[in-house]
């Protein structure tokens, strides 16, 4: 028997990933239908579930990827001794582009109740990517205290949500400036 079939399933499964993931972190789980995620990589919604037993649990893969995908990004731009405010600077270009899980995603789990999978997977890369930057800001020098490596995190995630919002405005540009010659300090 051929493995193309089953590599084809694979590979449909990884573009309904990615069709997924695109459309999530653009417009919240909430508003993007089965059918939409489905037209884009030009199958119908009955083809979905020989992939995925519900949209929910595609929502939960989804954002487990895309935390892991943005915690090795910046893992390795650490490793290769990038200044944080580099690395900074570089989330909240891509967190406008939709790229960040922590903006692009964080409404989602605010909308479902306590212990929610989709809510527990979000907390957990959050929390996450605020330990890479704490540790970053403390090994760096860049924060003198916990205190103020949790506040360079707090202040870039909501940098990056304003300029997600209603970028470009020479307000936000202001604030972001204001974040990262702080970093430099």
């Amino acid at each position: 028997m051929s493995r193309y079939p089953r590599d084809r399933a694979e590979n449909t499964r990884l573009d309904i990933l990615e069709s997924a993931s695109v459309l999530f972190r653009r417009h919240g789980v909430a508003r993007v239908s089965l059918f939409k995620i489905m037209a884009q990589i030009s199958m119908t919604q009955g083809g979905f579930y020989k992939y995925f037993d519900s949209k929910e649990a595609l929502a939960e893969e989804v954002c487990l990827h895309a935390f892991q995908q943005t915690q090795a990004l910046w893992k390795t731009a650490l490793e290769e001794s990038s200044p944080l405010k580099d690395l900074i600077g570089q989330y909240i270009c891509n967190a406008r582009k939709g790229f960040c899980p922590l903006v692009s995603l964080g409404q989602d789990a605010a909308d479902l109740p306590e212990g929610d999978s989709f809510a527990r997977i979000y907390s957990t890369g959050a929390q996450s990517l605020l330990q890479t930057v704490v540790g970053a800001a403390q090994d760096q020098g860049v924060a003198r205290s916990r205190d103020q490596a949790l506040v360079y995190f707090a202040a870039m995630v909501g940098v990056a949500h304003l300029a997600r919002s209603v970028s470009p405005e020479a307000w936000v540009e202001e604030i972001e400036a204001a974040l990262l010659e702080q970093l430099t300090q």
